[in-house]
């Protein structure tokens, strides 16, 4: 699995066209078991969260099943913590499924202002 984070439209899309040949595409949770690449994680686990859905579980099946997924989700978590209840969880589910991802990809890379950082692989 290769996992590549950073802020919204800091270039990790095509940064994963351009340096790994893939086409990331916004899935649904299930799309995301299969596709060989998945654009916007973040989203993919506020749909969890919204059905009522245990995302630590999905990720652990995200790796166990498509393993060898390009992975893009934006870093939620810098800024001011929001009020909403569900705002706070989501940012919580983000940043586990990152570490987890980051723990199990062969290849983490940061992308800020369109320049890759590889933080690991």
């Amino acid at each position: 699995m290769k996992l590549i984070i950073g802020g919204a439209y800091s270039g990790k899309e095509i940064y994963a066209k351009e340096h790994l040949s893939v086409f990331p595409a916004d899935c649904t949770p299930e799309e995301a078991l299969k596709a060989p690449a998945i654009l916007n994680l973040q989203e993919i686990l506020r749909t969890l969260l919204e059905r009522n859905e245990n995302t630590d579980s999905f990720i652990e099946q995200l790796i166990k099943q498509n393993p060898n997924a390009v992975v893009i989700c934006d870093e939620i978590g810098m800024g001011v913590v929001p009020l909403d209840p569900l705002e706070r969880q989501w940012r919580e589910a983000t940043g586990r499924a990152c570490f987890a991802l980051a723990k199990s990809a062969e290849k983490v890379i940061r992308v800020i202002c369109g320049i890759p950082v590889v933080l690991k692989g």
